[in-house]
């Protein structure tokens, strides 16, 4: 049955798995550029850093409010200042195979789940 198909049986259609999601309730307050860093640890500075890459990305593309966007740990993407004063809630869930994790900045798995050491860099330290 059609509803029994696996994502794998549909040639042409993307692929999810892994990375992040994001959402928020306030447009325009977060962008997203279209571009993969292949190679984090060749082009990241300190803390995420992609300011000296900023005009290879190109433009960015604006989120739209509560809307949920999947993208890769190693998609540029970036808060940004808001216009006004403003309650904003915003969402982020990291899941698996990250290139690097920020445990300062993530709640921890309750079941002690940690990062895959083989394909994920733990970073201690705050990135603010």
């Amino acid at each position: 049955a059609e509803a029994d198909r696996d994502e794998d049986d549909r040639p042409g259609l993307p692929r999810v798995q892994g990375g992040l999601y994001m959402a928020s309730n306030v447009a325009n307050s977060c962008a997203v550029y279209n571009v993969l860093v292949k190679d984090p640890k060749a082009v990241v500075g300190h803390n995420g850093d992609l300011e000296h890459i900023r005009p290879l990305c190109g433009k960015p593309h604006m989120m739209r409010k509560n809307k949920l966007y999947w993208l890769t740990d190693k998609t540029p993407h970036e808060s940004l200042p808001l216009n006004e004063e403003t309650y904003r809630q915003f969402f982020r869930l990291v899941t698996s195979a990250l290139s690097a994790w920020f445990p300062e900045h993530s709640t921890a798995n309750r079941l002690g789940t940690v990062p895959d050491p083989s394909i994920t860099e733990v970073i201690q330290g705050s990135k603010f």
